[in-house]
C-alpha cells in the first residue's frame, strides 16, 4: 500500500460540478455506483469487509503466528541478542500482516508499536517514539488543510476555473486532460493522502464525462476518470506531503539528521513528473482513441457553473487565503526556517477557530483520517525499537554484505530499485522504509553520494501498479469507467517512464541541486 486504505473515506465528498440537465442527486456515480453513495462500490459506499474473510487472508493470519513463534525461540542470527530476535519476530509477524491484509494495515501498524512494549521488549516511551516526530504532527495538519479545501466548495471552483482558463472554447479533450493532471498536481501539494484527493477529484472530473454526450465504458471516460488516479499518485511523489511514504521518508530523514527543504524535495522529482507525463499523454493518444474530442458550447456551461456558484463566499476566501499562506511557507521553509509541520499545523488550528476558521472544531475531529494516522504514528517508532535492542548494527551489516554484488554508484540504483519494487509488490510500500532506507544512508555516504539520493530515489521509484499497491484506484475504479487492466497497463507505462527518468535525475538533475545549495 502505498496510500492509506478505505479509512480515508472520513473526508466528505464535495459539490460536483454538474451538467445542466442533471440533478445532484446523480452526480455522484451512476447507476448506483461510485464513492459515497449508499450499496455503491468505494469509500463510503462500498460494504465494509470482513476481516479473516477468506482462505487467503485466514492463511497469513495463521503464518504470522507459526512464524511470529518460530523466530522468537530460534537460535540468534546476524549477532542479534535475546531483544533483538524477539524484535524480529514481531517484525516478521507484522510484514505477513502487511502482505496478506488479515487485519486492517493500520491495525497492524498499530500490533507494531504496542507488543514489542506488551511483551517487554522496549519500553513504553520507545513504543511510541514515532508521535515524538514532526511527521505524524504535519500530516494531521495536512488532513484537516484538505478537509478545509473540500468542505468550503474551493475545490470545485478551482476545477471549473482551471477547465475555463485551460480547456478552450469547446473543451478539447486533450485540454482537460491536461487540466486534470494540472488540478492533481496543485492539490497533492497540501492534501497528503492520495485516497482523499482522487475521491475528491474523481467527484469533480465524472461529471465531465456527460458533457461529452458518452457513457462510462467510452474511451472518453476512461481517459478522464484513468487520469484521476494515476496522476494524484505520480504527482504525489512531488511534494513532502504528497503521500503517507513521503510522509515516512521523511521521517528517517530528520531520525538521521539529514536535511531536506520542502522546495529542495519539489526540485528534485519535478523532472520525474514532467517526463513520465509526457510518456503517459502520448500512451493515451496511441492507445485511447476518444469517441469525442471537443464539445459544442462546453466553455459556456463552465462559465454558466462557475456563474451558478456565484460570489466567493466567506468560507472560500478563508480557505484560499489559508491555503495560500500553507503553500507560500512550506516552499519557503528554506529560507524562513518554519519547519512544514509547524505551518501545517498551524493553519489547521487557524482553519478551526470560530469566526476566523471555516471549518467546525469538534465536527473536524471526528471525521479526519486518524487510523492513517495512528499508523504513519506507529511505524515511524520502528527506528528508535530497532536502536534499543541493536538491530541497527545486525541490519547495516547485512545490507553492506549485499553490496558487493551491486558495485558502484549504478549499482546502488540498480539495488534501490529493485528493494522499491519488491517490497511494493509485497505490499510493504509504506513500512518499508523505516525498514531499509535508513540503512542506505552510510552506504550512499560511503560512495560519495549525499545520502539524501537514498530517499528520494526509494520516494519515487515505488511503483503503484495493482489495485492492492495504493487504495486511490479503486475509488475511482468504482465509477465502472476502467478495469483493473486498464489501470494496470497504464501504471506499467509510469514505471517505463520512472525508469527512463532515473539516469537525468541521478547522473545530472541531483548533482546540479547539490551545486546550487538546494539538496
Amino acid at each position: 500500500m502505498k496510500d492509506e486504505s478505505s479509512a480515508a473515506t472520513a473526508t466528505a465528498a464535495p459539490a460536483t460540478a454538474l451538467p445542466a440537465q442533471e440533478k445532484p442527486k446523480e452526480a455522484a456515480a451512476p447507476s448506483g455506483k461510485g464513492p459515497g453513495k449508499p450499496g455503491g462500490g468505494g469509500p463510503g459506499g462500498r460494504p465494509k469487509k470482513k476481516p479473516l474473510s477468506t482462505p487467503f487472508e485466514i492463511f497469513g493470519f495463521v503464518l504470522g503466528i507459526v512464524v511470529l513463534i518460530a523466530v522468537w525461540f530460534a537460535p540468534p542470527v546476524l549477532g542479534l541478542e535475546a531483544n533483538g530476535m524477539h524484535m524480529l519476530a514481531v517484525f516478521a509477524l507484522c510484514l505477513i500482516f502487511w502482505i496478506f491484509n488479515p487485519i486492517p494495515a493500520e491495525l497492524t501498524g498499530m500490533l507494531m508499536m504496542f507488543l514489542p512494549v506488551i511483551l517487554g521488549i522496549v519500553k513504553l516511551q520507545v513504543g511510541v517514539s514515532g508521535f515524538q516526530s514532526s511527521t505524524t504532527w504535519f500530516l494531521v495538519g495536512g488532513l484537516i488543510i484538505g478537509r478545509m479545501i473540500a468542505t468550503s466548495g474551493l475545490d470545485k471552483r478551482i476545477t471549473l476555473t482551471i477547465v475555463k482558463l485551460f480547456g478552450g472554447k469547446s473543451l478539447s479533450i486533450w485540454k482537460v486532460v491536461i487540466c486534470v493532471i494540472v488540478l492533481a498536481f496543485l492539490l497533492t501539494l497540501v492534501v497528503p493522502s492520495g485516497t482523499v484527493l482522487s475521491l475528491l477529484l474523481g467527484a469533480q472530473v465524472y461529471p465531465l464525462i456527460k458533457l461529452y454526450g458518452v457513457d462510462e465504458k467510452s474511451n472518453v471516460a476512461k481517459m478522464l476518470m484513468l487520469t484521476v488516479p494515476i496522476f494524484v499518485l505520480l504527482c504525489g511523489n512531488e511534494s513532502m506531503s504528497g503521500s503517507s511514504h513521503n510522509l515516512v521518508l521523511l521521517g528517517c530523514l530528520e531520525d538521521a539528521g539529514i536535511g531536506i527543504s520542502w522546495l529542495g524535495w519539489f526540485l528534485a522529482i519535478l523532472p520525474d513528473t514532467i517526463i513520465v507525463s509526457v510518456i503517459v499523454l502520448v500512451s493515451y493518444k496511441v492507445f485511447l482513441k476518444p469517441e469525442k474530442t471537443t464539445i459544442e458550447g462546453g466553455r459556456e456551461e463552465i462559465i454558466r457553473q462557475l456563474k451558478d456558484m456565484g460570489k466567493f463566499s466567506a468560507d472560500e476566501k478563508k480557505a484560499c487565503i489559508l491555503f495560500l499562506v500553507a503553500l507560500v511557507l512550506w516552499v519557503t521553509n528554506a529560507f524562513t526556517h518554519i519547519h512544514v509541520a509547524i505551518t501545517a499545523l498551524g493553519v489547521a488550528i487557524v482553519a478551526m477557530l470560530p469566526r476566523i476558521g471555516c471549518l467546525e472544531f469538534r465536527d473536524t475531529i471526528k471525521k479526519i483520517n486518524w487510523p492513517i494516522i495512528l499508523f504513519v504514528g506507529a511505524v515511524l517508532g520502528i527506528p528508535s525499537m530497532m536502536e534499543a535492542v541493536g538491530m541497527n548494527e545486525a541490519f547495516t551489516t547485512l545490507f553492506n554484505s549485499m553490496m558487493p554484488f551491486f558495485s558502484g554508484s549504478l549499482g546502488f540504483v540498480i539495488f534501490l530499485w529493485l528493494l522499491a519494487q519488491i517490497t511494493a509488490w509485497l505490499g510493504l510500500a509504506i513500512g518499508s522504509p523505516l525498514l531499509f532506507v535508513p540503512f542506505m544512508f552510510p552506504i550512499a555516504s560511503g560512495l560519495g553520494l549525499p545520502p539524501v539520493y537514498a530517499a528520494l530515489l526509494q520516494g519515487y521509484m515505488q511503483p503503484t501498479v495493482m489495485y492492492y499497491h495504493a487504495p486511490a484506484p479503486l475509488v475511482c475504479a468504482d465509477y465502472g469507467c476502467y478495469t483493473q487492466g486498464d489501470y494496470i497497463k497504464y501504471q506499467l507505462i509510469v514505471v517505463v517512464g520512472k525508469v527512463i527518468a532515473t539516469p537525468i535525475l541521478f547522473y545530472l538533475w541531483w548533482p546540479f541541486l547539490v551545486s546550487v545549495g538546494i539538496l
